[in-house]
């Protein structure tokens, strides 16, 4: 083999290992830094609105919310045993539509 052909083989094989370093550094660092879903250990955020005791009152609470976004005319204290213990862990609602059939039934 002449020097000629040797020196563009190395070549050759120089520039393909180069291009393919150069692919490999611009794709692998994208896929490690891809974003993996956040796996919920805070068991204190909710996703569902809530009712719930606040303040002596009834609270509304939307997904997440630590404040009310709708407090009810019915005292707290007025309601029977049982709401009252209801109210106390808070009430699940799936939807808005759901929360404001509860909120309904409360305001009577």
């Amino acid at each position: 083999m002449n020097i000629k052909a040797y020196r563009i083989g190395l070549l050759t094989a120089l520039i393909v290992f180069v291009l393919i370093i150069c692919i490999l550094l611009i794709t692998l660092p994208s896929a490690a830094i891809k974003p993996q879903p956040a796996e919920q250990t805070d068991t204190s955020v909710q996703s569902v609105y809530l009712l719930k005791e606040y303040n002596g009152w009834i609270g509304a609470f939307a997904p997440g919310e630590t404040e009310p976004f709708y407090t009810l005319e019915t005292p707290f204290s007025v309601l029977p045993a049982a709401d009252q213990s209801a109210l106390l862990s808070g009430i699940e609602a799936d939807s808005k539509e759901e929360l404001m059939r509860l909120i309904e039934d409360f305001e009577g």
